[in-house]
């Protein structure tokens, strides 16, 4: 057996992990679980540790802090992806969201991440670490892409829209500054609008305002 998608784990100072799998690779055979996720911190000289183990093959993880990561599994023969929450304490790795690849209506988006003290992008979390923001640049729906922003309770796996683009727009969130105010950056443009950045605050509930006008460099070809 061959172990695949080494990393490193990014809520501690030097923690490597990697994946092992328990199917000997083959899909089609019937087992509860296809992969395994070992970890095994610095100096590297003890025996590796268990974190949690897969039911489909394992995509990677977004690491948080000790209590939350994101997990990501799929299927590619089945098309199917799913993210998980997983509790680095007690190792419970449950189910959030499944859905199909081919599905981008039901795409969340990334989940919003920041730099830690170790300069290593981990997940954002709100309300007193019960929800984490997506944020999905493309915004695919019914009506056109319609990029939009959204909490998520990982607790209740309940997710509300704090913002999506308005119709007619192409508007979408570049920089969340600051997850618990919900300051962020946008990018604006349209038909016959030139992309500009826009500064909105969701709770404050003020005007937008413009932070840069920039016009058509080619104005004849209006």
């Amino acid at each position: 057996l061959v172990p695949r998608a080494f990393d490193w784990r990014d809520d501690e100072p030097a923690t490597v992990t990697w994946c092992m799998p328990l199917d000997s690779g083959l899909v089609k055979k019937n087992v509860e679980y296809r992969d395994a996720v070992y970890a095994l911190p610095a100096p590297f000289n003890t025996t590796s540790r268990e974190l949690f183990r897969t039911k489909m093959r394992y995509r990677g993880t977004v690491w948080g802090d000790a209590n939350v990561a994101f997990v990501t599994e799929g299927l590619t023969s089945k098309q199917l992806t799913q993210l998980d929450r997983f509790n680095p304490v007690t190792g419970d790795l449950e189910k959030l969201i499944t859905r199909n690849t081919t599905d981008a209506y039901s795409n969340p988006g990334q989940p919003l991440t920041a730099p830690n003290q170790y300069g290593r992008n981990v997940l954002v979390t709100v309300d007193n670490g019960n929800k984490v923001i997506f944020n999905n640049t493309s915004g695919s729906s019914a009506k056109g892409d319609l990029p939009f922003l959204l909490s998520y309770d990982i607790h209740q796996k309940k997710a509300d829209t704090l913002w999506r683009c308005a119709e007619g727009f192409y508007e979408f969130v570049v920089r969340v500054l600051d997850a618990d105010k919900l300051s962020l950056i946008t990018r604006k443009e349209s038909e016959k609008e030139m992309p500009n950045y826009w500064l909105k605050n969701l709770k404050l509930r003020i005007a937008d305002r413009q932070l840069t006008a920039f016009n058509n460099p080619y104005p004849q070809m209006e």
